[in-house]
């Protein structure tokens, strides 16, 4: 079993700060409404007993999560049927209903995102 980087560190009596959470530049001060928004149960409560970490997955595209199996079923069929671009005619991707705000609605923004940086594929649309 390999040892991760922070254990190595660790091991090799590398420290970090002692306030990385609730210091001055600390997390919860960085990127929280401030310390009225810092509720320690939500970390601490099942600490030991919990892992976060069944309940995450691997991002594989950089488009929103619900279009990943849409984008793994275009990749498969371009694979295995070797389609190309222009003999597809259309492609219909059902979606649930709460997904249709999120990457469905209204078209016309989903298609051409208005945001001032080049954007990802984050739709549907752009992921197919």
């Amino acid at each position: 079993m390999t040892m991760s980087i922070s254990q190595q560190l660790a091991a090799a009596g590398v420290t970090g700060p002692a306030e990385s959470l609730e210091g001055q530049f600390g997390v919860f001060r960085t990127h929280l409404q401030g310390e009225a928004a810092i509720d320690l149960s939500v970390i601490c409560d099942g600490l030991g007993q919990r892992w976060e970490s069944r309940d995450v997955s691997f991002k594989p595209y950089p488009a929103a999560h619900v279009t990943h199996s849409f984008i793994d079923a275009a990749l498969y069929l371009r694979r295995a049927a070797a389609l190309k671009i222009d003999e597809i005619v259309s492609i219909m991707c059902p979606v649930a209903a709460y997904m249709v705000p999120l990457v469905c609605e209204p078209a016309g923004e989903k298609r051409a995102p208005r945001i001032d940086t080049p954007p990802a594929p984050l739709v549907t649309f752009a992921g197919m």
